[in-house]
Order: structure tokens, then sequence, then C-alpha cells
């Protein structure tokens, strides 16, 4: 859903702000909840049907797992067609669903996995996931890192009143560990996600998610499923505009074993059997 962002503009074409934060740079909670039901949205659609274009200013309404398709999309259980909803009228959306039990027992594979079966949530990554610029009140408040709204991790108020993705599963799992709330530190759960973050930092941030888990009493290593977001990247980008003319930097994907991604993801999956990536 990220692949093609289409940037609201005005009718006189100048770039719509009300999505961003006053620094016109990072995105504010309208943006993020745009973000939140994109992400939920993909999360259900099939491997091969997935939505590749976001359009900030298109309705998308929460959808629902069913009683025969209840399961989180991978590419082994693929064959889903989500339904229309009513339009979302707030930064909070309507929850429609009627399918949310969890599976009678603890699913042994991501392919049968339903979303009521998630116990933690977790997120790494840079300010687009700490929530900079998200709700502020004036210019003073933009440093400010709002987690607890944040789009893949904010557990702050409920669905009706913030479209979170935390806020979203807390509907099947109102016992749900690992969620940011408001703005401190001190309250950011299982967010280790950090300003300025780059590629190269998400090792460390693995290693910070892994201890945290392993120090926390509510949460089995062993039998938990846990859902952990890694979003990254911009910080590199921009980095690289600094050099445009030198060597080109190496690719960091997932997919490269070697590469600080590849290591933070592989340190985070090390945590136990239940961790979907």
């Amino acid at each position: 859903f990220f692949q093609n962002i289409q940037l609201p503009v005005l009718a006189d074409g100048l770039p719509d702000t009300s999505f961003f934060a006053p620094d016109c740079i990072h995105p504010n909670q309208k943006f993020h909840s745009q973000l939140a039901r994109a992400l939920w949205t993909n999360m259900l659609e099939p491997l091969g049907s997935k939505t590749e274009t976001l359009d900030l200013r298109a309705e998308m309404p929460i959808t629902c797992p069913t009683q025969n398709e209840p399961f989180l999309r991978t590419p082994r259980n693929s064959n889903y067609t989500y339904p229309t909803k009513p339009a979302i009228e707030n930064w909070g959306s309507d929850f429609l669903c009627t399918e949310w039990k969890a599976s009678n027992s603890v699913p042994t594979s991501v392919h049968q996995l339903r979303p009521a079966d998630i116990k933690v949530v977790a997120a790494l990554g840079d300010s687009l996931t700490t929530a900079v610029g998200a709700r502020p009140n004036n210019s003073s408040d933009l440093p400010t890192s709002w987690r607890g709204l944040s789009w893949s991790i904010g557990g702050d108020g409920n669905l009706e009143t913030h479209t979170t993705l935390p806020n979203i599963l807390k509907k099947f799992n109102p016992y749900l560990l690992g969620f940011s709330t408001s703005t401190w530190k001190g309250t950011a759960g299982l967010n280790v996600a950090a300003e300025g973050a780059r590629a190269r930092d998400m090792p460390a941030q693995a290693r910070d998610l892994v201890e945290r888990m392993k120090n926390s009493p509510d949460i089995n290593l062993e039998k938990d499923w846990k859902l952990v977001t890694l979003f990254i990247g911009g910080n590199d980008l921009c980095h690289y505009c600094e050099n445009p003319v030198g060597p080109r930097p190496t690719p960091w994907g997932p997919e490269k074993e070697g590469g600080p991604l590849g290591h933070g993801v592989c340190s985070a999956h090390r945590t136990g059997p239940g961790h979907p990536l």
C-alpha cells in the first residue's frame, strides 16, 4: 500500500497541509489514521491482490475477518475478497466485525493465525513510528513524539477515537500488550523506534526489543504470538541525497542476510516461535 502514495492537493494545485505537522515534513494524526487503516487492510488482503496505491483523501473503512476467512493473509492462505463498509467519519473508526474470536488452541503456524490470537505488538523504526508531530497544539509541540497515536503501535483511547493498528487489534483481544500510550518514553511499551534512526540502527533496536520482552513478566516468549512492525528507510534516503555523486549505498533490504535489516529481523525472530514480523 506504500508503493504509490497520492499526496493530496488543493484546488489551486498546492499540497494539502492538513495532513502534515507544522514543519510540513512529518505526518500529523490525520495522516497516521489513514496509514493505520491502509496497514490493517493490507494485512487482510490476499497476496497477489494487495492494494499498491495509497490515496490519503480516500475513504478507507475498517475491513473484517469472517467465519470462513478468519486468518491474517499469507502466501499459503490467500483467497480473500474484503467487503465494502460505511465511510469513516472521523479519526476514529466504526468496528463492524462479527467474527472476532480467537482460535480454540494456540496456532502453530502463521498461516492459521487469527487477529484475536495476537497477544503482543511491537515496533521498530524512526520518527514515523514515534509519531513526531502527529497532534501538536503549536510549533513548540512539534518535537513531541505522540507514540500513543502512532499508526502501527499507538494505543491511546480506543478505535472510536483514534484509529491505530493496536486499537483495531484490541477489539479482537482487549488484553493486548506492547502498545504505546501518551508521549512519555516510560509509556512507550514495546515501541523501540527513535527519531532519526536509519537502517543501520535496526539491530540495536531489535536487541532492545528482545530485552524488553524478556524482562516483561506478562509476555510468554515461547507461546505468545507477537506482531512486530519494522518501518525504516526515510532517513537513509535523506542522507543519500547529501552525497548524490558518491558511491551508491549497499541495498539494505531484509532479504540481504548480512545487512542491518537482516540482522535486525533475525534478532527479533529469535525471541520464540510465535512472532510474525
